[in-house]
């Protein structure tokens, strides 16, 4: 069983209960779960919801006095950007809410990096229940090793090999041999 703590707290509260009361399964995921796991502070909260995301932002952005912005309206992504009540010690918090790819397996499927591809629906963060792990994430956690989610992870979007290099410098993880061949492979996309 494992908890993710995290040092928005006081935000998860009110929003699973603003999600529960639309009837939305919604999952923490990507960067926020990631580093929570690792024990270090998440500057933003991701959610995967089985929903209208901007619709769902926007209420959420109005119950907790915060800012709405649309990142993506295509895709489905907004961003809720407050900093009233804030107890994060910091400016506030980030929300960003991302209409599910499908279902959760599958949304994970299409993520980046393992480490990238774990989620806790948000009821169970709250009461302790574990996470979704389909493809190994927390191993590679431990590892400290970034890898690939699959082959062509990185002709699907090349800015992804800035973020390996990135991500593996900023966590101190070493990018596994067939996810630098891949890297060598495609590097001409950037």
């Amino acid at each position: 069983m494992i908890t993710v703590k995290s040092s928005y707290q006081s935000i998860l509260g009110p929003v699973a209960e603003l999600i529960s009361a639309e009837n939305v399964e919604a999952f923490l995921v990507g960067g926020f779960v990631r580093d929570a796991l690792l024990g270090r502070a998440s500057k933003d909260i991701d959610l995967a919801v089985n929903a209208d995301a901007h619709m769902l932002a926007r209420k959420l952005a109005d119950a907790l006095g915060a800012s709405f912005v649309s990142l993506d309206a295509d895709r489905d992504v907004a961003r809720i950007v407050g900093t009233a009540g804030s107890e994060t010690g910091d400016d506030g918090f980030v929300i960003d809410v991302a209409r599910l790819d499908g279902d959760i397996n599958s949304d994970l499927a299409r993520r980046d990096f393992t480490v990238n591809s774990i989620a806790i629906p948000l009821e169970a963060e709250l009461h302790g229940d574990s996470a979704l792990d389909p493809h190994n994430g927390r191993a590679d956690l431990q590892t400290r090793t970034i890898r690939a989610l699959k082959p062509d992870v990185f002709r699907q979007d090349p800015v992804r090999l800035m973020r390996a290099v990135r991500l593996a410098g900023s966590l101190g993880f070493e990018i596994e041999p067939n996810t630098k061949d891949l890297m060598h492979r495609d590097l001409t996309l950037i």
